[in-house]
């Protein structure tokens, strides 16, 4: 079930020929991307809960502008672009659209000659730590500052969520998605007056899901009530490596007691009952394993089990995934437990 959210690029240039300019020189033109934001099972679950038409939805786009130093390879921040969202037909530079699940999206650049870039794409997010950053370097000096675009890497999300908070905080205005694309100016392309980018572009949610089945016969008179997650991730990052590679969700040091998710509904004609979207939760690695917990009734009987987020097979824990979804099965129940699986599978980039 790989239905990620799917960028592609159109980059034009508007310099001709005649224009092109030397190397070590600028010229000013725009870049206009277009991003086809796909349908799919992954947004039709109707669970009616807040945010389910928004998994895939983008109602905010700041696109990061950075640069390779051709000396050192340092990449280093040259412009952040927070773009407007317009009703026209075509955007004007500085804003994006969204017409039918297609956006299109507008930004000035200044093009030169084997100048290499790395654009960075965040959507829906507010104004982070590197934003407040970016905009102190806004100055003649700003070169000199050198920021490395490890600092964005590495940046969390605003959102936060809190002990007893609904997960649903982490897909408010739309889930967090990012990714980015290097491109190498070269003579060729300016000179045939505009850049087309056909190799896809992927957006990654920066959350992980989890969907509950519930296998019980219906005899059992079982019925569940609601599930939360303990020891979960108090904090996630725009991206999940660093620019050495190494996982970001190594930089968190603390969880959030509960979390709690929506009332638990689901369509109860047919067997197996299955939840969708039941929790959110930020990336953790397996030495730190977030615990489901579960609340049911059965035969009227209220009760509670807690389940770690531990691999069916060799009972051990696992790093916990952007953008995977992660399916609690509740099966048989002997002697008042529940039996339960984790399941997991990552939901982006698929065929």
């Amino acid at each position: 079930m790989r239905t990620g959210i799917l960028f592609f690029a159109l980059l034009m240039a508007g310099c001709s020929k005649d224009e092109m300019p030397a190397n070590g020189k600028d010229t000013e033109t725009a870049v206009t991307f277009q991003l086809g934001v796909p349908g799919g099972n992954e947004v039709e679950y109707g669970r009616g809960i807040a945010g389910d038409a928004e998994e895939n939805a983008v109602h905010a786009l700041t696109i990061y502008d950075f640069v390779v130093n051709s000396e050192s390879r340092d990449t280093l921040f040259a412009e952040a672009y927070s773009l407007e969202k317009s009703e026209a037909e075509v955007p004007p530079t500085g804003s994006f659209t969204n017409k039918g699940g297609t956006i299109t999206a507008r930004i000035p650049l200044s093009v030169r000659l084997n100048r290499e870039h790395m654009f960075v794409f965040v959507a829906n997010e507010g104004v982070t730590g590197f934003d407040a950053l970016a905009q102190a370097a806004d100055s003649p000096v700003r070169d000199v500052q050198k920021i490395s675009i490890d600092r964005l890497r590495k940046t969390p999300s605003t959102r936060l969520p809190g002990n007893g908070d609904n997960t649903d905080v982490l897909m408010k205005n739309g889930a967090v998605m990012t990714t980015d694309y290097y491109l190498s100016i070269t003579e060729e392309m300016i000179a045939a007056g505009k850049i087309n980018i056909s190799s896809p572009l992927y957006l990654q949610r920066i959350v992980a899901r989890v969907d509950v089945v519930d296998r019980v016969d219906a005899s059992m008179n079982f019925k569940l009530v609601s599930v939360g997650v303990k020891g979960t991730a108090a904090q996630g990052y725009l991206f999940e490596r660093g620019s050495d590679g190494g996982r970001t969700a190594s930089l968190c040091t603390g969880t959030v007691e509960l979390v709690q998710n929506s009332e638990m509904s689901m369509d109860e004609t047919t067997r197996p009952y299955t939840y969708k979207k039941a929790l959110y939760l930020y990336e953790s690695d397996a030495v730190r394993p977030p615990t489901l917990v579960v609340t049911y009734t059965l035969n009227g009987s209220r009760g509670t089990q807690e389940v770690e987020m531990k691999d069916n097979v060799t009972n051990q824990p696992f790093d916990i995934r952007r953008n995977w979804v992660y399916t609690l099965e509740i099966g048989d129940i002997k002697s008042a437990a529940l039996s339960c699986q984790m399941g997991r599978e990552e939901i982006i980039n698929k065929e």
